[in-house]
């Protein structure tokens, strides 16, 4: 980065400027938030960064940049600082080009717009997925006042991507496919795991729960056989069937009565054969349902 000429403090709100290059990383499509924003946190302290992201935010880096100045001949105050902030990356793919990265917070996404005819006509596109790498894009860079600061700040406004949009894939980047001679469009998506399928009805009736123990699971369900069927299987498998024994006969209370009156008779017959007295003489005789009798 060159030094500056232009303070932070003299930018002007509202300003405007415009840049230009081919599209080396981002994340547009949602802001960087929880382990990512740690994680981002702890590299740019180690790396020194002195004004640390700390916010959830989304993030460009552009290599080959331009600065498209509104009058070449008199560039604005605004236009000389976002062209000071450039830099000369010294390693890796982009070793050697002219980078520039700016880190947009803020609770709303900056537009995507992409290039759909002639006379520089863009229509919005809302990103399921960031942009892939490569694609030739435009920044259109705002100054705003930041709230704790008396320094302004430089914003994205929108981004316009001058050509067909392409999407960055999962594993493989698409234009390092299309170096390879195979090209890919409408992007890639993640496909997540089929759902587990029902478990069928004559499925062991054992089931694995999460800590790992045996428990019942449900029953197969009995399907119903008809009479016509079964019959044969049945006659042929069952042992013969011995003639079933007759009900015993339920004893009324008169019976009952009459058979207790017989039995004491004949009781006090043998004693009076035999000269010994009854037992029975002077006590009371077992009383049923309620009747009482006596000898």
């Amino acid at each position: 980065m060159a030094n500056r000429t232009v303070p932070a403090e003299a930018l002007k709100e509202g300003s405007v400027i415009l840049i230009k290059g081919k599209l080396a990383f981002s994340r547009l499509a949602q802001r960087i938030d929880g382990q990512a924003l740690a994680d981002s946190v702890a590299r740019q302290r180690a790396q020194n960064v002195l004004y640390p992201t700390i916010v959830p935010y989304t993030t460009v880096t552009l290599t080959d940049v331009e600065v498209l100045f509104a009058d070449p001949s008199a560039p604005t105050p605004e236009e000389t600082f976002v062209l000071e902030s450039t830099y000369l990356s010294k390693s890796g793919d982009n070793a050697g080009k002219t980078c520039y990265s700016i880190d947009n917070t803020g609770n709303s996404l900056p537009p995507v717009l992409e290039l759909t005819g002639e006379n520089n006509s863009y229509t919005q596109v809302i990103l399921d997925k960031d942009l892939a790498t490569g694609l030739d894009v435009k920044l259109v860079l705002n100054v705003f006042k930041p709230r704790e600061h008396i320094k302004r700040g430089i914003g994205i406004a929108q981004v316009l991507v001058d050509e067909a949009i392409k999407y960055y894939a999962s594993g493989v980047d698409i234009n390092a496919l299309a170096a390879r001679g195979i090209i890919v469009t409408g992007g890639i998506q993640a496909v997540p795991d089929a759902p587990a399928a029902a478990p069928a009805a004559s499925a062991p009736n054992n089931t694995v729960i999460h800590d790992g123990l045996p428990m019942p699971g449900p029953a197969p369900v009995a399907q119903p056989v008809t009479a016509a069927v079964a019959a044969p299987a049945a006659v042929a498998q069952a042992a013969p069937v011995a003639p079933a024994a007759p009900a015993a006969e339920v004893e009324t209370t008169e019976q009952k009565a009459a058979r207790l009156e017989a039995e004491l008779t004949a009781l006090r017959a043998a004693q009076a054969n035999s000269g010994s007295a009854s037992p029975f003489d002077d006590a009371p005789v077992e009383q049923a349902a309620g009747i009482t009798y006596q000898g």
